[in-house]
């Protein structure tokens, strides 16, 4: 086989624009042949990245240190630079760094299985998280020894290559991999993000025997309920949810929200009718209806509610009384 030779930029760009028209033309055989061949052109993209985000911040680090830069600032921005270059927020920028940097010195298996297509961004990502607490040499380890062959980790799932990369880690430092852990619980925290249709995503990061007691004692309550005839016609994973409320607040879900409505609004939104949205401190924006839902629910409670008005400028929206 002759030498390859790596396109330039030129021809990169050109293939990207030729890559937006194909097409399987309704040939469902052709289209899975596609598929696979995609996969793996981004696989070897990823490995591409990671081999040049490496690169590019050596280069940078070498130039700040040749002009006598301190050192505090060799590495300033360059993960900012990368994430714009990736359309990413500046800590994904860091992350993509710290993931190039392992793969290209520490982990040359797990870049070579990038390479060949392989093994996907996805699951490279895990192999490297999962071994993350390891020395250089200890990952180095488990690098070879999980993708040194691509054979080994063939139909293995993502849950399987968790496990073995765990298991090695544990048998090479586990001490190392007890410090991550206890370091993983002192982390324990609750967090809420936004979802569509004006609800919430509640997320719990706890210890995993903790998580599984608390979604299997759900469970078996929601069930003990649906078995008795008292579910008042809520599905399983409806009564999960009330019941985790219930037991966090002490307060029946049909007795209204037990807080705080920081809920801005409008007063034709409140008591005309009004269909300017409200906004919902620490959510965001909530429909009108929505929000008067909240509002009336509170007050048919035996919730405590008050009221204050709030003027802002028209032009700025500035807060200007209360």
């Amino acid at each position: 086989m002759g030498e390859v030779m790596a396109p330039d930029l030129a021809e990169l760009r050109a293939f990207t624009a030729r890559l937006r028209v194909v097409s399987a033309g309704g040939d469902a055989g052709l289209g899975i042949e596609w598929l696979d061949a995609i996969e793996a052109l981004k696989s070897v993209g990823c490995a591409a990245q990671a081999v040049i985000t490496d690169d590019v911040a050596t280069s940078i680090r070498k130039d700040r240190e040749a002009r006598r830069l301190p050192r505090s600032e060799w590495g300033r921005g360059i993960a900012s630079q990368i994430a714009l270059a990736r359309r990413e927020s500046p800590n994904r920028g860091g992350r993509h760094l710290g993931f190039a940097q392992a793969l290209v010195h520490e982990m040359p298996h797990t870049l070579a299985l990038l390479q060949t297509g392989r093994l996907n961004e996805w699951r490279a990502t895990l192999l490297v998280r999962e071994t993350a607490c390891l020395s250089a040499a200890d990952r180095a380890i488990v690098d070879r020894r999980l993708c040194s062959d691509p054979a080994t980790l063939d139909g293995v799932g993502d849950r399987g290559l968790i496990a073995r990369a765990k298991a090695l880690a544990v048998e090479l430092d586990a001490a190392s991999v007890m410090r991550r852990h206890r370091k993983a619980v002192s982390e324990r925290r609750v967090t809420t993000r936004p979802a569509p249709d004006s609800m919430a995503f509640l997320s719990v990061l706890m210890p995993v025997e903790q998580a599984v007691c608390l979604q299997d004692t759900l469970g078996r309550d929601a069930d003990s309920l649906i078995a008795t005839g008292n579910s008042g016609g809520r599905t399983r994973n409806q009564l999960m949810v009330d019941l985790l409320f219930e037991r966090g607040t002490g307060v029946s879900v049909a007795s209204g929200v037990p807080m705080a409505v920081n809920l801005v609004l409008s007063d034709e939104t409140l008591l005309a009718g009004g269909h300017e949205a409200a906004q919902l401190q620490g959510f965001g924006p909530v429909p009108a209806g929505i929000a008067r839902r909240l509002v009336a629910d509170a007050v048919g409670s035996d919730t405590e509610t008050s009221l204050q008005r709030v003027y802002s400028c028209p032009q700025s929206g500035a807060l200007t009384a209360m």
